[in-house]
């Protein structure tokens, strides 16, 4: 029920990625970027500002691409995230007026593959209604059934008030992202990622302005932190068995 045009951006694949991306755009809407950059030193393995500001001119470049939309909604996708059309209804169905931005739940592969614990994936985008973010939790994620998380900061002596903790199913947060997100595409429009450690927090803070962004729980997302290796690529499969335990 659902009109799509589709805007990729794509760097530094080894495989034929670059390829079926230009397969994929021939037969729908939109646009690709396809192209080969150098990143900056320690990328993968460090929390910092050039990071962020990396990722943003990333983001902003393909936003440039395609300019102004017209589409009632713009979803925002990593390419490393799974997620259903169950939990896509449930995103469109809990939206209203004073909504402007809506993020799910997305789950840590390595963490539920390693001890089969529901850990949020995407802590550092996140700060909470009380302005809770990764430098006073440690980059945790601050959800209340998180026990990876909480068993963390009591390791590290981080002691955070229990009424800091995320409880609701639907949560207005200050930044999120989890690699999707729904957002309005007038609100899309008119706002861009900055320079800032993470990129959405910038981004999310132009967001605000215009109105509320949630986190819904009971929308389940799989973030699998890149696919390296064949046996990475299977775990697609065990994926979508996992969300059986939701949606069924």
């Amino acid at each position: 029920k659902f009109n799509f045009n589709y805007f990729i951006y794509e760097n530094n694949s080894t495989d034929k990625t670059k390829e079926e991306l230009v397969k994929f755009i021939n037969n729908r809407k939109g646009r690709v970027i396809v192209e080969n950059i150098s990143k900056p030193k320690h990328f993968d393995s460090i929390i910092s500002k050039d990071r962020g500001i990396f990722m943003g001119k990333l983001r902003n470049k393909l936003k440039d691409l395609h300019g102004d939309l017209t589409s009632d909604y713009t979803l925002l996708i990593d390419s490393d995230v799974i997620f259903t059309k169950e939990g896509f209804d449930k995103m469109f169905n809990a939206i209203n007026d004073k909504d402007v931005m809506i993020t799910p739940y997305s789950i840590c592969w390595k963490t539920y593959k390693r001890n089969k614990q529901i850990h949020y994936y995407d802590a550092l985008a996140k700060i909470t209604k009380d302005n809770i973010s990764y430098k006073e939790n440690s980059n945790t994620c601050m959800f209340h059934d998180c026990k990876q998380c909480i068993n963390y900061r009591k390791g590290k002596g981080i002691k955070l008030d229990n009424k800091y903790l995320i409880k609701e199913n639907v949560a207005k947060v200050n930044c999120a992202f989890a690699g999707f997100c729904l957002i309005k595409t007038d609100i899309y429009n008119k706002v861009k990622w900055s320079g800032t450690i993470c990129e959405h927090h910038s981004f999310c803070e132009m967001v605000r302005k215009f109105g509320n962004i949630l986190i819904l729980k009971n929308v389940k997302t799989v973030t699998l932190d890149n696919i390296r290796s064949q046996e990475e690529f299977m775990d697609v499969k065990n994926v979508l068995g996992m969300f059986n335990k939701y949606y069924n």
